[in-house]
């Protein structure tokens, strides 16, 4: 019997207390094959980052100004530095859009939405 000594912090006490768990507890997870000392998984892992592959919803992304104060467009079209707050504002209502396309943005696509701000 294989047994794991897990430390586990309680809440209302700062010193950690050992538990013991079994490798019965365990075989949902996945085994462990000791002729080859490889884990095997129960569930294949999807290591790919999620919305990598398709990217193309990115060249039609429109920029939500409409969302935004009235005030951010003011001080664009001045060619004055906009308020920090309408700025926030701006990059709320983005990123909001954005995670409706995927929670995990590439470098890659936010680098391309903000030169898209910017222009």
């Amino acid at each position: 019997m294989l047994v794991v000594s897990v430390g586990v912090m309680s809440p209302t006490n700062t010193r950690c207390e050992a538990q013991s768990v079994t490798n019965t507890d365990l075989s949902d997870v996945g085994s462990y094959d000791s002729d080859s000392s490889q884990f095997q998984a129960a569930t294949p892992v999807n290591t790919e980052q999620k919305g990598s592959a398709n990217e193309t919803w990115v060249e039609q992304f429109e920029i939500p100004w409409s969302k935004c104060r009235p005030t951010l467009a003011e001080s664009l079209k001045m060619k004055t530095v906009p308020l920090a707050s309408d700025i926030r504002e701006l990059i709320s209502h983005t990123m909001s859009d954005i995670f409706g396309h995927t929670r995990r943005p590439s470098r890659k696509v936010l680098r391309f939405i903000a030169q898209k701000i910017v222009r």
